[in-house]
């Protein structure tokens, strides 16, 4: 790999990860000018600091090279899962900025053509049992609402909900598949409700 697109994907990273150079300097060990230099001149670092550069970006060397498709040799394409939790019950905490990667996950054939626009996150909570349980994972497009019933990640009075949309006249339906949960609903002029995309896939850890 030439150094050229090595800081070119770093500064992707960087960029995915709302961090800059005098984070990455700070927390791999590097004089930020070291590493600026480097960037500039588009000279690859040592190993050790190579090493140090993919340990921060949270990056195996292999994940690197493919990056950022994340599609290994075998042409298998696998995703980051953030360590937000989308709730299935009362709502989860969605941060401003940066979500640390807590795994991988591959992504299916099937979904492949939604490119860049796809996404893998957790499940929390019972309100979708039987459909998704506590630590389920979900992938999830993030084309925002179609206009038809089904499963979506939406942001709901700032918390992240995992839930199943019904439309009406008037605005939408927010439905619990566990009928223990009463249905909200929310006008469709609401500045309170958010649709990220539609649930895809999800991965049921036994």
């Amino acid at each position: 790999m030439e150094g050229a697109e090595f800081w070119t994907k770093v500064k992707k990273r960087l960029k995915e990860l709302d961090k800059k150079q005098d984070w990455l300097a700070s927390n791999s060990g590097l004089l930020v000018q070291t590493l600026r230099n480097n960037i500039h001149n588009d000279r690859l670092p040592s190993l050790k600091d190579t090493l140090s550069i993919l340990k921060t970006l949270n990056l195996t060397w292999e994940e690197f090279e493919h990056y950022p498709n994340l599609t290994s040799k075998d042409g298998i394409r696998n995703i980051p899962v953030g360590e937000q939790y989308f709730s299935a019950g009362h709502g989860q905490h969605v941060p401003d900025n940066y979500v640390e990667t807590k795994d991988y996950v591959a992504v299916p054939n099937s979904l492949k053509y939604l490119g860049d626009n796809i996404r893998a996150a957790y499940v929390r909570g019972d309100s979708m049992e039987p459909t998704f349980f506590d630590s389920d994972i979900i992938i999830y497009d993030t084309n925002g609402y179609d206009g038809n019933e089904g499963i979506y990640a939406i942001i709901y009075n700032s918390k992240g909900f995992v839930k199943r949309l019904q439309p009406t006249k008037n605005g939408v339906n927010i439905i619990s598949d566990n009928k223990i949960y009463e249905p909200m609903f929310e006008s469709s002029e609401s500045d309170d409700f958010i649709v990220i995309g539609r649930v895809r896939y999800s991965v049921h850890k036994v």
